[in-house]
């Protein structure tokens, strides 16, 4: 039952994975018992099902509940133990909560690197999640230094044009981007997006992310007539996939790009298509610094109410 809801979650069928996971941890709970490994490992699956769908905070109870239970009862290095503390980073970092997310990632580093070492995927993963909450939290040269690292280990252990290795090269670029070393950052992601492109594909989810993320890089380097013509790209692909979550993700892009630019108007017809495409979470437009010309302007506080109400309706 178990890997059965993990396959459907994988290939997008979340109602009916919810369903399973929900069967199977009642029953694992009442034969096996609440602190048993297999509860404990069908109570991950069911948070992960709820993260799927954006419950974020279901998820994070869950999840904070096996970890709680799995460092007593297997230990604080066990797999399953250091995989729920990604888990429970994970869902903190999709709530904001940023500092809570550096903790349990700092945490989950040290044991990994002691135990698997400093060249394992694992904790490479561990290394870019600590990154990417720090990229967040505005700790650019810190986020800069760690994402070297992993990226300088990842190209000799996995290879130039590994997933990951593609992925540590975007962290960095947007530590690069908060540190205003948007030459740097540019030219990084042209490299990463030319072999994602070919690697991955233009219509991968990273490769539109890496284009949206240069657009931006642009943007900022006030080069705006370039920008604009990638995020156009980026929106005629995304709109070719009918992926509504990427679809959104380019209007949004495209609302930043607009913001920078000075031209609100724009702005704010694509920020509200965005909202009206996808779940985009009213705290992270809050916080987000390319939408912070548009503060202030009752456009912005109805779209927020916007947000709220359709991510409400959502969840």
């Amino acid at each position: 039952m178990n890997n059965m809801a993990t396959i459907l979650r994988d290939e997008g069928h979340n109602a009916e994975a919810q369903k399973i996971s929900s069967e199977a941890l009642e029953t694992s709970r009442r034969v096996l018992g609440q602190r048993d490994p297999e509860t404990l490992r069908l109570m991950v699956t069911m948070g992960s099902t709820l993260y799927q769908q954006g419950h974020y905070a279901e998820a994070e109870k869950l999840f904070r509940e096996s970890l709680d239970m799995q460092r007593s009862v297997l230990g604080p290095e066990h797999p399953d133990t250091l995989g729920s503390m990604n888990d429970l980073a994970a869902a903190y970092y999709q709530q904001a909560h940023y500092p809570e997310a550096e903790k349990l990632n700092r945490e989950s580093l040290q044991i990994r690197r002691r135990v698997l070492g400093p060249d394992h995927p694992d904790t490479l993963a561990s290394m870019m999640n600590l990154a990417n909450a720090l990229n967040q939290e505005e700790k650019f040269q810190e986020a800069e230094a760690i994402s070297r690292d992993a990226l300088n280990i990842q190209r000799q252990v996995l290879g130039p044009e590994h997933p990951d290795t593609l992925l540590a090269r975007s962290v960095l670029a947007t530590a690069l981007r908060g540190r205003r070393d948007y030459a740097g950052a540019e030219q990084l992601r042209r490299e990463t997006l030319e072999i994602q492109r070919r690697v991955l594909g233009p219509t991968h989810p990273e490769t539109m992310l890496n284009m949206g993320a240069l657009a931006l890089d642009l943007s900022h380097e006030q080069r705006h007539r370039e920008a604009e013509r990638l995020f156009r790209e980026e929106l005629e692909v995304a709109s070719s996939t009918k992926r509504s979550e990427l679809i959104s993700a380019a209007w949004y892009d495209f609302a930043c790009g607009m913001a920078l630019a000075g031209r609100h108007s724009e702005a704010f017809l694509y920020l509200q298509r965005a909202i009206d495409e996808g779940n985009q979470a009213p705290e992270d437009i809050m916080a987000d610094i390319d939408l912070k010309s548009l503060h202030g302007d009752p456009r912005f506080e109805a779209l927020l109410t916007r947000a709220r109400k359709r991510l409400a309706a959502t969840r």
